[in-house]
């Protein structure tokens, strides 16, 4: 009993210790100056920083913009209904909207 306390005592001033434990031997973190960088092997793709302005023929949709074509007058006059937060789906009015 005496001998498993005496060793509980002795690890735990072991591990305790700031001269034992390997956190204290650095004097700071290795890794806390690191400041990435970027390594282009490719000299084509360092000059390239600007994005295109010009859309690509070949892909027409990336340059789309979305705008509205059609309001439906009705719809925006309409005011809110009621809404209750417990049950969201009591006022509920589907809508088809045609292609």
């Amino acid at each position: 009993m005496k001998k498993s306390t005496f060793l509980g005592l002795a690890m735990a001033v072991v591990a305790l210790h700031p001269l034992f434990a390997s956190a204290a031997t650095d004097s700071k973190y290795p890794a806390a100056d690191f400041q990435p960088s970027v390594i282009y092997l490719d000299k084509d793709a360092a000059a390239k920083d600007q994005p295109q302005t010009e859309p690509d023929p070949k892909y027409p949709a990336s340059s789309f913009t979305p705008i509205v074509v059609f309001v439906d007058k009705q719809s925006v006059d309409q005011t809110q209904d009621e809404f209750d937060p417990k049950y969201p789906a009591a006022y509920f009015k589907p809508k088809v909207i045609y292609p």
